[in-house]
């Protein structure tokens, strides 16, 4: 849900390690666009055509809590370690603040709360 947020207009791949841990690889097309439309993703639905209350109460903590992300906290999570050259097509820092905005949109409009 964090990608789509996060202007993810392909799907990341994923790893699972030894210790069970989930480590999502990123895409080239990560933070490529503005962040999609959350309510129209597919895994919103359940089996029976419902909307999946679990992945409403997902979608509605993820949102309330980038939210609240302060700008201070963005900046860390845009950091890029000493050494490393990011060649960027777009900024992903714009995409962050976009991301932000659409989950502060979610949580004011309570378009996932239960």
């Amino acid at each position: 849900m964090l990608a789509y947020l996060c202007g993810a207009n392909e799907p990341c791949d994923q790893l699972i390690t030894k210790d069970h841990q989930l480590v999502i690889i990123d895409s080239e097309q990560m933070f490529s666009t503005d962040s999609v439309e959350l309510r129209d993703c597919d895994w919103f639905e359940s089996t029976n055509g419902d909307k999946s209350t679990r992945a409403l109460q997902i979608a509605d903590a993820l949102c309330s809590r980038l939210a609240k992300t302060t700008d201070f906290e963005l900046g860390l999570f845009n950091a890029v370690p000493d050494g490393y050259v990011v060649n960027q097509l777009w900024s992903i820092g714009e995409r962050m603040l976009s991301a932000r905005r659409a989950a502060r949109r979610y949580t004011e409009d309570g378009i996932f709360a239960a």
